[in-house]
């Protein structure tokens, strides 16, 4: 029910409660305020007998007198028998969709745990969807424009595409809040998209990165010690640890204690959605790896190319692909996985941690807590990321023993 007490700019600068909060008058104006303090003008009205909530905007863009205005408009159209939701101002300039993009960025920027997560979230806008939809108006997008996005990409980069789909309704969320379009998101996923395209957890499931299969990973090692290059090293690295590659090719020497505790320490904010920090043991063998590597003093990075920067992705892929390529030429059968019969990547190598760690009766949320996934409640999490660690590295100096062929039968 709305106040009669209206409100006033003070209020609405300081109210971070969520909420909605009426303003007096009879306009059927009020300030919705969610639950992470974002704020917007809402007017409710009928139109034709049916209740409407027209987006008025949000402060400070729109203070509170600007959106009085704008409800007294809308009462005066409708009174004179004009829907404003397809009233459109003379001379007011369209707002195109990279305009949005930045909007909504800005909107956002205080949420990103990085300028790493900030600068991923407009990269994959930019490669994917400002090419088809940046010089569109955002009143003129339609179903068929995200169709044309997504579905080029939606069988064959899923995670990416579902990532891309939920940005796009987000920004076109934040163009009709601030006043830009009305109607239905084209964007939006339930009751539209959901019914159009394939469900991407489906598709997700279906997609299996190429993993070395048991019977040939000690042999896959050998081949692979051979090679003494910093990118062979990082290799093996990854393949001890079953971490992402991007961290290994991000690890510093500073995130190390090589000493005391012998455990390698990722910040939760350098990490792929997680809220903790990712902790995993040093085994002797992951040591002696760190102990060959000839440290670049001018850099904090354990890895790094001639330049001093980060290990390009494509190195891992290079050595694995060369090394297959090796031992096919050889007579070998090559590095295969068993279901796909596609050569084995790098991102495959935690997927032959898994199924050794499975076959081996360790506890899977001691293998998950590994790779680093979420596992169980905040509160479970919480505690036994400090709790398996010892139980983790004897699993960790087991599996070093079962990759490099040391395994005691």
């Amino acid at each position: 029910m709305a106040k009669s007490k209206p409100l006033t700019a003070n209020f609405v600068k300081n109210i971070t409660i969520a909420g909605k909060y009426y303003d007096g008058g009879g306009l059927g104006l009020f300030l919705r305020v969610d639950q992470g303090g974002y704020k917007r003008w809402v007017q409710r009205v009928r139109i034709d007998g049916k209740q409407s909530d027209l987006g008025l905007g949000a402060p400070p863009l729109v203070t509170l007198s600007e959106a009085r205005q704008k409800a007294i408009e809308n009462k005066r159209q409708i009174l004179s028998g004009i829907n404003p939701m397809y009233s459109k101002p003379k001379n007011v300039k369209k707002m195109l969709f990279s305009e949005a993009v930045q909007g909504k960025f800005e909107q956002r920027r205080s949420e990103f745990k990085s300028n790493k997560h900030a600068k991923q979230w407009l990269t994959s806008l930019e490669r994917y969807v400002l090419p088809k939809l940046g010089k569109i108006p955002v009143e003129e997008i339609s179903k068929e424009h995200i169709l044309s996005v997504l579905l080029p990409i939606w069988a064959t980069k899923t995670p990416t595409a579902k990532k891309i789909q939920q940005r796009i309704e987000s920004i076109l969320n934040w163009a009709k809040v601030m006043g830009h379009y009305a109607g239905e998101n084209p964007a939006s996923w339930r009751n539209n998209l959901k019914e159009l395209l394939p469900n991407p957890s489906k598709l997700t499931s279906a997609i299996q990165f190429p993993a070395i299969q048991q019977k040939d990973v000690s042999r896959w090692w050998q081949d692979l010690t051979l090679r003494d290059r910093a990118g062979s090293l990082a290799l093996q690295l990854l393949a001890l640890i079953g971490c992402r590659s991007g961290d290994i090719r991000q690890m510093k020497w500073s995130q190390l204690d090589l000493i005391d505790r012998k455990s390698w320490v990722i910040p939760a904010k350098e990490m792929k959605a997680s809220e903790f920090d990712y902790v995993t043991p040093l085994t002797n063998q992951m040591l002696n790896i760190l102990a060959r590597i000839d440290r670049d003093k001018s850099t904090d990075l354990v890895f790094c190319n001639s330049k001093g920067g980060q290990l390009s992705d494509m190195v891992f892929s290079a050595i694995m692909r060369r090394i297959h390529e090796a031992d096919m030429r050889k007579g070998g059968e090559g590095y295969l996985d068993i279901r796909s019969g596609r050569p084995a990547v790098p991102h495959g190598l935690r997927s032959t941690f898994k199924v050794w760690s499975a076959e081996s009766g360790f506890d899977d949320k001691m293998s998950e807590i590994q790779l680093a996934h979420s596992v169980g409640s905040e509160t479970y999490r919480a505690y036994h990321r400090t709790d398996l660690f010892e139980r983790r590295r004897h699993m960790m100096e087991q599996y070093s023993e079962f990759i490099t062929g040391q395994e005691k039968q």
